[in-house]
C-alpha cells in the first residue's frame, strides 16, 4: 500500500509512480516543482517513427523549420485541382496530449473531404516526445500552419478567406486556439488575423485546461493551465464552430463544452455542440468504444460514431459553402 498524500497533485504524482514502479512502464514522469501539475505521459519506444508521413497525399511542404526540425504540411488536392480554383481549404491537427501523435490521425478524413472538394493540409507540429516541448510551443506552431496557408494560398489554388482549421482532443484545442490565443497565449489583437481561421471543426476538443487530469497531461502550472484555456478568451468575432464531442468522454467534460458555446452565443458568434454517447476517442476510424446496450440486449455491439461524426462535419462545412454538392 502507498499512503498518498492529501494535495491532489502530490496524490497523483505519487500514484502515478507507483504504477510505473509496478508495471515497469516507460512512463515519463516531469515535475516543474510542486506548485505545477504532473506531465505523465506515454512516449513510444521510437517517438520518430509516428512521424511518418500519411498515405495518398499529393505532396508535402515545409511550412516551419525551427531548432532543427521541418515541421510539414501535407496537402490532399481534390481531383483535378488546379490552383485557379479557389476552394476551400481545411487545416487539421492529430491529436496525442501534445506529447505525441501522428498526422495519420485524419488520413481517412483528409482523402474524404478532398473528395469532397476542399484541400486539406495534415499539419505535423512539435510534441514533447519528439521535441521535447509544450503546449506553448505547439501552439505557435498551428498558427504558423494556419498562416502559411493563407499566404500561399495562389499557389494552393484556394480561397484565403475559406479555411478552416480542425482537429481532435489535443490537435482541436491547437485548432480553438488559432482563434482564441495568440503566439504568447493571450487573446489575439483584432488586426492580427493572418492565422485566424474562418471556420473550426472539433473533435473532443478541451476548452479549459485547469482540470487536474489535463493538467496532467499538459504539464502545465495552474496559472499556464488557466492562460491558456480557450474558455478564458471568449469574445465577438470568433469563427463559426462545430463541437463533435463525447457526452461519456473521460478527459473533456461535455457540459464546460456546452457552456463554452452557450457563452460564445450570447456573445454573438455561431457555436454548436454535437453529442455523441460515446469516449475521447468517438471519431477515430477504428475506435468501437465501450459497448451501450440495454440490460439483456443481445446481441450487443460497441458503437463506432465515425461515420456519423463525418457526415456531421461534411453538413457543417455544406451550410457554410466549403463543401461541393452531393
Amino acid at each position: 500500500m502507498y499512503s498518498l498524500q492529501r494535495h491532489p497533485v502530490i496524490k497523483m504524482r505519487n500514484a502515478l509512480l507507483a504504477i510505473a514502479m509496478l508495471t515497469g512502464s516507460s512512463m515519463l514522469l516531469a515535475l516543474e516543482g510542486e506548485a505545477k501539475p504532473l506531465r505523465a505521459v506515454e512516449c513510444p519506444a521510437n517517438p520518430s517513427a509516428e512521424a511518418r508521413p500519411p498515405q495518398g497525399e499529393s505532396r508535402s511542404v515545409v511550412y516551419r523549420s525551427i531548432d532543427g526540425h521541418d515541421l510539414r504540411l501535407h496537402l490532399f488536392d481534390p481531383p483535378g485541382h488546379r490552383s485557379s480554383h479557389g476552394a476551400a481549404a481545411l487545416v487539421l491537427f492529430y491529436g496525442g496530449g501534445w506529447s505525441r501523435g501522428s498526422v495519420r490521425q485524419f488520413e481517412s478524413h483528409a482523402r474524404f473531404f478532398a473528395r469532397r472538394g476542399m484541400v486539406v493540409a495534415l499539419a505535423d507540429y512539435r510534441v514533447f516526445c519528439r521535441q521535447g516541448t509544450g503546449v506553448p510551443e505547439a501552439i505557435v506552431d498551428a498558427r504558423a500552419a494556419v498562416r502559411w496557408v493563407r499566404e500561399h494560398s495562389s499557389e494552393l489554388g484556394i480561397d484565403p478567406n475559406r479555411i478552416v482549421a480542425g482537429g481532435g482532443s489535443a490537435g482541436g484545442y491547437l485548432a480553438l486556439g488559432t482563434a482564441t490565443l495568440d503566439d504568447s497565449g493571450q487573446a489575439p489583437a483584432a488586426d492580427r488575423v493572418g492565422s485566424m481561421p474562418d471556420a473550426l471543426l472539433l473533435f473532443s476538443t478541451p476548452v479549459d485546461l485547469t482540470p487536474a487530469d489535463i493538467r496532467a497531461v499538459s504539464g502545465l502550472d495552474p496559472e499556464q493551465s488557466a492562460r491558456l484555456s480557450p474558455i478564458k478568451h471568449l469574445r465577438r468575432g470568433l469563427p463559426s464552430t462545430l463541437f463533435l464531442q463525447g457526452t461519456e468522454d473521460h478527459l473533456v467534460n461535455f457540459s464546460v463544452v456546452e457552456s463554452y458555446c452557450a457563452e460564445a452565443r450570447a456573445l454573438g458568434n455561431q457555436c454548436t455542440v454535437k453529442g455523441f454517447a460515446g469516449g475521447h476517442t468517438f471519431f477515430n476510424r477504428r475506435d468501437r468504444g465501450a459497448p451501450n446496450c440495454p440490460e439483456g440486449t443481445k446481441p450487443c455491439k460497441a458503437t463506432n460514431f465515425y461515420q456519423e461524426a463525418l457526415e456531421d462535419a461534411d453538413k457543417f462545412l455544406g451550410v457554410l459553402g466549403y463543401v461541393s454538392k452531393p
